[in-house]
């Protein structure tokens, strides 16, 4: 069985579930997963000991988390060598069917430009509108964006958009192609 990094950039902890539901996911087909925050990787961290690698990151201001894109530069020929993948978790995914068309494309070709890296694997998931955790003025903000998108106003609780079934298929073909490689 493989040992998988799972690696992920949150703002809120949506992204955060997401990667630990995506390392419980490939730990019970029976590989050994590690998930860590990007922001801090622990000492003695050594990306060789990895069979395969998962880069998670969320949409904030247009913008993946600035240490993961530097995370994908400082280490993209390990992740050009071993299966690879990267997630984006986004709002906009909300609105799209499809994760390789749109804004979604565009931040997806900014973050490969910045990298270097052109992940084999992509997967886009929905997240979550964390209206609870915002200050009053991003709160004021997402809300009127919401509100010009169709999306939920109420700002006295929070929404998710995710859907972990397609997380959940996402990790098992994930761990598929590590049995087939």
């Amino acid at each position: 069985m493989a040992k998988i990094l799972i690696i992920f950039g949150s703002g809120e902890g949506q992204t955060a579930k997401v990667a630990e539901t995506i390392g419980k996911r490939i730990r019970a087909r029976g590989h050994d997963a590690d998930v860590f925050n990007g922001k801090s990787i622990p000492r003695g961290f050594d990306i060789e000991q990895y069979a395969a690698i998962i880069v998670a990151a969320s949409v904030r201001k247009q913008k993946y988390q600035r240490y993961i894109v530097n995370f994908a530069k400082k280490y993209r020929a390990r992740l050009d060598s071993v299966p690879s993948a990267f997630v984006s978790v986004s709002m906009a995914a909300a609105r799209s069917s499809d994760p390789k068309s749109g804004i979604l494309k565009v931040w997806l070709d900014q973050f490969i430009t910045k990298t270097g890296w052109n992940p084999a694997h992509f997967a886009s998931f929905a997240g979550a509108l964390m209206y609870r955790k915002y200050n009053f003025f991003i709160r004021l903000m997402m809300k009127k964006i919401s509100q010009k998108s169709g999306l939920p106003t109420d700002t006295s609780r929070n929404h998710e958009f995710t859907d972990w079934d397609a997380v959940g298929h996402f990790a098992d073909e994930f761990a598929d192609t590590l049995a087939n490689s």
